[in-house]
């Protein structure tokens, strides 16, 4: 430590002595400090304390709603689209260990019975069909351990089931055409057939690309899902370059930004992907043509 710094130090820890009447203990006003608020009244005494009342009221009253919310919440929340009956939200009663996402179903209980755990059954509308599963459908479940998605549903988001802890299996009835499950995972069906013989020492995961055939009753090997996008980021890249040839980057860039806009700003709705392909594909057709 410098002479410098130590002097400054000792400055700091000079004792300091103050000469204050016994009679002054209380109301005495040290140099550079406010002077002590004792038997003076407070500026807006009444207005703080009103203040004060109201915003303890309103925080009362706003945690007593959330709560009654929160106990109205639907067990099951639907929204209709172009597309069919969209499965949006799921709100556990506490006692559902194992979810049907096949139809709208609703909660019904039984009279007379007080055990929570018993008092209800869940109901069907078999006329009504799920066809899709929201993002964050299941958010933070602890209790569902099953789940089986029915025959009509064709889209499921990737974070529909997101820290869903209890959960142990996910089962696709056999007659869906574009899922299915393997050891209680879930799988696209690809190829239009059925993923049958899979055993899992293939080396799924992990940056595989293919498959021997075998395991699906065909010869040579099959594509893996990656395999299938990554050939079709390929096809993107000479669309979008041949457009640009032909009608310039600005337009090209109109129709990219509908899709992203940045490396961590996308879209994940599949339709508005496949759209903006169709897009590229007929600016291309539309100036070879001209």
């Amino acid at each position: 430590m410098s002479k410098k710094e130590k002097k400054k130090v000792n400055d700091w820890q000079t004792e300091v002595h103050l000469d204050i009447p016994e009679d002054e203990i209380w109301t005495y006003q040290v140099p550079g400090l406010a002077a002590p608020h004792v038997n003076k009244p407070y500026k807006y005494y009444t207005l703080k304390k009103i203040v004060f009342v109201l915003v303890i009221i309103v925080a009362v009253s706003l945690s007593i709603y959330f709560s009654v919310m929160a106990l109205q919440n639907d067990t099951f929340e639907y929204t209709e689209t172009e597309q069919g009956i969209e499965f949006s939200k799921f709100s556990n009663t506490g006692y559902l260990y194992e979810l049907d996402i096949d139809y709208v179903s609703d909660i019904e209980y039984i009279a007379g019975n007080n055990d929570p755990a018993t008092n209800f059954k869940v109901v069907k509308d078999t006329s009504k069909p799920i066809t899709s599963v929201r993002q964050f459908t299941l958010n933070c479940d602890d209790k569902i351990r099953t789940i089986t998605i029915g025959p009509d549903v064709e889209f499921v988001d990737a974070k529909a089931f997101y820290s869903c802890w209890a959960l142990e299996r996910i089962e696709v009835d056999e007659n869906n055409p574009y899922y299915s499950d393997v050891d209680g995972v879930l799988y696209y069906r690809t190829f239009g057939g059925t993923v049958t013989k899979y055993k899992f020492d293939i080396g799924n995961g992990d940056g595989i690309l293919s498959y021997e055939g075998k395991y699906w009753g065909r010869e040579g090997y099959a594509a893996s899902w990656r395999l299938i996008q990554i050939r079709d980021g390929f096809d993107d890249f000479d669309y979008l370059r041949m457009a640009e040839e032909l009608c310039g980057r600005e337009a090209v860039m109109d129709v990219v930004k509908k899709v992203s806009t940045g490396i961590l700003q996308y879209t994940e709705d599949y339709k508005v992907l496949d759209a903006c392909r169709d897009m590229i594909v007929e600016m291309i057709l539309d100036a070879q043509a001209k």
